[in-house]
């Protein structure tokens, strides 16, 4: 929780990762995402093909996009090369929209690796098929274990490390959890929602079972010792237990006590009371720009409001023992 007010906080939660990205609503470049529009058949969601080129061709592929938007050539010398009738084929056989411009770059190797990993990709999508063959042999049906993989880490590593959870453990749940769902009642419809948000969808609720799970076996499994006789003792029923630094019950107690030593602070300026309103914020991951976005203040204001909470934070940390997870600059000398 503490490195949430000094550093990068690695862990992404399921809302924050709609609400930022390609999901984030339309004309803001932060702000609440609209789910239901993920979900609306009636706006298709067209695949696209995210590359990086030179700065020269960057430039050459943004005049050409310009000419296609205007309806003029972009230059009555350059013939057009295999490869883009090939590309222009491609989208008329789909029924597609004029291509990206990135389809107009020249065919490096890296761009057409590229364009061949996004269509093994997206062929489910493209095709109309309703399903992930998940069981299929071959190259496809390990790259697509591999994207799950990624889209667990990095979605939910934050949740599993505070857990305890292993990782491991956890993926193959989440892959026996597609099979089943796939195969099931709610199969992926490439036509509706994109693969990252049906994995995301299928992996929260893995997740949420999982924690189940783990809950009840904790509750059930006796905790064993030996006794001043040597008989066995069941030391669960006394109904104590180890809360851990990091732990999800620990960061849920330490912020209600981190809350409740900054409500009783005598100081009463402008800078505080922000800083109290936006604690759950900074708790959550939100950025400077985001919070003075949802609290409808000037970002400088914000910035105030943050120093000020990082200078308290440091000095309740180091009452409360964790004064090693405060960088060394906001510690008050002894």
């Amino acid at each position: 929780m503490i490195s949430t007010f000094y550093g990068h906080d690695v862990h992404m939660p399921f809302d924050r990762y709609f609400r930022l990205g390609k999901y984030r609503a339309p004309g803001r470049s932060t702000g609440a995402a609209n789910l239901l529009q993920l979900l609306d058949p009636k706006e298709p969601k067209g695949s696209s093909i995210v590359v990086h080129g030179t700065e020269k061709e960057i430039r050459k592929t943004g005049i050409v996009f310009s000419n296609l938007e205007k309806g003029q050539p972009e230059d009555s010398k350059e013939q057009k090369t295999p490869h883009n009738n090939i590309v222009e084929e491609f989208f008329s056989a789909m029924e597609a929209d004029l291509p990206a411009m990135e389809a107009y770059m020249e065919a490096t190797p890296e761009l057409v690796g590229a364009f061949e990993k996004s269509l093994k990709l997206e062929i489910d999508k493209l095709e109309g098929v309703v399903g992930i063959d998940l069981e299929a042999k071959g190259k496809h049906a390990k790259t697509l274990a591999q994207e799950v993989r990624k889209l667990l880490f990095a979605g939910f590593a934050g949740k599993m490390l505070s857990r305890g959870y292993d990782p491991e453990d956890v993926l193959q749940e989440v892959y026996r959890g597609l099979l089943v769902r796939n195969n099931g009642i709610c199969p992926w419809d490439g036509r509706i929602s994109t693969f990252g948000h049906y994995v995301h969808l299928v992996t929260n609720c893995v997740l949420t079972n999982y924690h189940r799970k783990e809950v009840k076996r904790m509750d059930t499994e006796p905790i064993r010792t030996l006794g001043e006789e040597g008989t066995e003792i069941d030391v669960g029923q006394y109904g104590s237990c180890q809360v851990w630094f990091g732990s999800e019950i620990g960061e849920n107690m330490a912020f209600g006590r981190l809350q409740a030593y900054l409500e009783q602070l005598p100081e009463d300026s402008s800078e505080a009371q922000l800083a109290r309103q936006i604690l759950p914020l900074v708790i959550q991951g939100y950025k400077r720009g985001e919070i003075a976005t949802e609290v409808g203040e000037q970002p400088s204001f914000v910035s105030r409001a943050l120093a000020w909470l990082r200078r308290e934070v440091a000095l309740w940390a180091t009452e409360s023992g964790f004064g090693k997870a405060v960088p060394v600059k906001y510690l008050c000398p002894a």
